[in-house]
């Protein structure tokens, strides 16, 4: 889920040059993300996957793209803990971020991204 109301109120204080710029690390971050996500197969989970998972919730939360937060938060939560679904969290967040992906890229083509 986008939410454009949280997306709009954030971005209209911010010069479009700083927009694409967070929209890139939003993007970078979740690229960044994704091979590590494919290659979760069991519930050991190394501190990186829960620090990127952080960054990724804190990056998409100031954006309103609230699918990618909550998947984000529950792979760290798993990772951190090492529960047994770490697996499906990661697939979770796999499927947040391919269905988050022409949404972000949209609003990057309109900030000049």
């Amino acid at each position: 889920m986008f939410d454009r109301a949280q997306f709009d109120e954030v971005v209209k204080h911010l010069p479009s040059a700083d927009v694409a710029v967070y929209l890139r690390t939003l993007v970078a971050t979740c690229l960044a993300l994704a091979p590590a996500l494919r290659m979760v197969q069991t519930a050991r989970a190394d501190a990186a996957l829960s620090e990127t998972a952080h960054r990724l919730a804190a990056h998409a939360g100031g954006l309103g793209f609230t699918t990618i937060v909550q998947a984000a938060r529950n792979l760290e939560l798993a990772a951190n803990t090492g529960a047994p679904d770490l697996a499906t969290r990661a697939a979770e967040l796999a499927n947040a971020i391919t269905s988050a992906m022409p949404t972000i890229q949209r609003e990057l083509d309109r900030f000049g991204g």
